[in-house]
């Protein structure tokens, strides 16, 4: 169950990183963090104003393509890669979850520089694969 939800989300937030296929996975990968990031923040704008509702879709949305991510790593090809990438996703899903029950904006923001951390990473590697 926890895999379906995942999942739909990964291939939701994916719908904008189709074009990108043909160009490149990691740019389909840094659409799914940048769509995630845009779901924290949505999240924050919705704690502010007090609507529980958005608040908490938008952090499920962030928190579904996380663990899409998370369940897509290769840890036979990734290596040591792709066991600390999983830790940072579990942390980044630990923090936002808590940040839900608790409606606690330094922990949603904790999960923001987490995931920007290795989403400019990602950024990088794509600069560096094109020069």
């Amino acid at each position: 169950m926890r895999d379906d939800a995942a999942r739909q989300g990964y291939l939701e937030a994916n719908r904008d990183a189709l074009a990108a296929q043909v160009d490149s996975p990691i740019r389909i990968i840094l659409t799914l963090f940048n769509e995630s990031l845009a779901a924290i923040a949505k999240a924050q704008a919705a704690l502010r104003c007090a609507d529980r509702e958005i608040f908490k879709e938008q952090v499920i949305r962030s928190v579904t393509i996380i663990e899409g991510l998370r369940i897509h790593l290769d840890y036979e090809r990734g290596g040591e890669v792709a066991v600390s990438l999983g830790k940072v996703y579990d942390c980044v899903v630990a923090r936002l979850l808590e940040a839900h029950r608790c409606r606690d904006k330094a922990l949603l923001q904790e999960a923001i520089q987490l995931l920007e951390v290795v989403r400019d990473a990602w950024g990088e590697l794509l600069q560096a694969t094109q020069t």
